[in-house]
């Protein structure tokens, strides 16, 4: 059985992106495990694709850090690097506080309306014991913040920083924090930016964001297989090279 999800045959959109995107989604949600190999060849097989788009996904996993390229003996699977998620949350915290501000600025009637009914589908799967439908909502939340600011290219600086934090968020759900409570603070920060205060928007994320900073130490005790214990950092590996 292959663990990754499977394309959609009608697409019109380039393969390249969807292999990326499937396999990194498979990192993320960790069916892919930490330090697992794989091959460009078998991963090409699977998808019934040549290597070409296979390899470039490689490469771009690789820089953002889910991926390591090891010479002679194929690819493994990173593990998780809680420096690079501590990094991530800082760029996180600055652009995004930067976003809800403008946000609550600007107001726009359309995008709280999207924001709306992107929680309500959050309360929807917020029983299902797997957290992928949530998770895949929670992301659409934090991209529709950024199209509310139009700030769109805040969340692709984001998107490309966050790789390792994306799985820690993937483990707290069933771990260590709480669907509802994360909910809870969606809605407090859709509240300040409907209302036009920046402050009680920013408070808000603020508050969201602390519950990875808590969540961090106790998977490392629970899960420490799936960090590395020689954490660098994975920009300070790549630039050793």
């Amino acid at each position: 059985m292959s663990v990754f999800l499977p394309l959609d045959p009608f697409s019109t959109e380039p393969i390249g992106p969807r292999v990326y995107r499937a396999i990194r989604e498979a990192i993320v949600c960790l069916r892919l495990t930490p330090g697992q190999i794989i091959s460009e060849a078998e991963v090409a097989r699977q998808f019934g694709a040549s290597r070409q788009p296979v390899h470039d996904a490689f490469v771009r996993l690789e820089l953002s850090g889910l991926l390591h390229v090891l010479p002679q003996r194929g690819t493994r699977v990173a593990r998780i690097s809680p420096k690079d998620v501590r990094d991530a949350q800082v760029i996180r915290r600055a652009v995004e506080a930067a976003t809800v501000r403008r946000a609550a600025e600007r107001r726009q009637a359309e995008s709280l309306a999207a924001l709306d009914r992107n929680l309500a589908r959050q309360e929807a799967v917020a029983r299902d014991p797997q957290p992928h439908a949530f998770l895949k909502l929670d992301e659409e939340f934090h991209r529709l913040l950024a199209a509310c600011a139009e700030l769109e290219m805040a969340w692709a600086i984001i998107e490309d920083a966050k790789s390792h934090m994306d799985r820690v968020r993937f483990l707290s759900l069933p771990q260590t924090t709480p669907v509802e409570v994360l909910i809870r603070q969606h809605r407090a920060i859709v509240s300040g930016i409907a209302a036009g205060d920046a402050a009680a928007a920013e408070a808000a994320l603020a508050e969201h964001f602390g519950e990875l900073d808590k969540s961090l130490p106790a998977l490392e005790a629970k899960f420490p297989e799936l960090f590395d214990r020689d954490d660098a950092g994975v920009r300070s590996r790549l630039a050793a090279r």
